[in-house]
């Protein structure tokens, strides 16, 4: 009994690259390649083109989901605006006004876990995989720090422990 065709071609790294550029999964991108997510693993590990396509259409996603994150950790000011109208929609009056949206211990916790792992992460195996998983009293730990803190003093503290510089 002999293998199956290999089905790779040149054009499974630009269309890859562009799906993974728009945060397609693993499994959206092989289906769109027409191949199983087994044969898509194995192809980038037998195609190094393959894997540096889908690194490439990675980065501009990863960059702006690390961003998310940390303005999520760091919380942020938001500025609303209501506009009143007349009947023919002309501007009568306007509200403006500022709140402050503090800082997410969750996301907190993921940036940490995944930046210092050997602090705020333990390491455990899942199917031959290593995973970092925060502990629990950490988690409880900054959440009642970060609780009682004003919001400037939170973005001084998470700066510190992100090792953002101002």
């Amino acid at each position: 009994m002999t293998g199956r065709k290999c089905k790779y071609n040149e054009t499974f790294d630009t269309i890859a690259e562009g799906l993974a550029r728009q945060g397609v999964t693993d499994a959206a991108i092989a289906k769109a390649l027409g191949i199983s997510t087994r044969v898509f693993y194995e192809y980038q590990k037998r195609f190094p083109q393959f894997r540096h396509a889908l690194a490439r259409g990675r980065q501009p996603i990863n960059f702006e989901m690390e961003n998310l994150l940390l303005k999520k950790a760091r919380g942020f000011e938001l500025t609303d605006r209501y506009i009143e109208t007349d009947e023919n929609g002309n501007p009568v009056k306007q509200k403006v006004w500022r709140r402050q949206i503090p800082p997410e211990t969750g996301a907190i916790l993921e940036w940490l876990s995944h930046k210092m792992p050997e602090v705020w992460g333990r390491k455990i195996e899942v199917d031959s995989v290593t995973r970092t998983v925060p502990p629990a009293d950490n988690a409880r730990e900054a959440a009642k720090v970060i609780e009682n803190m004003t919001f400037e003093e939170r973005e001084k503290y998470l700066d510190k422990l992100l090792g953002v510089k101002p």
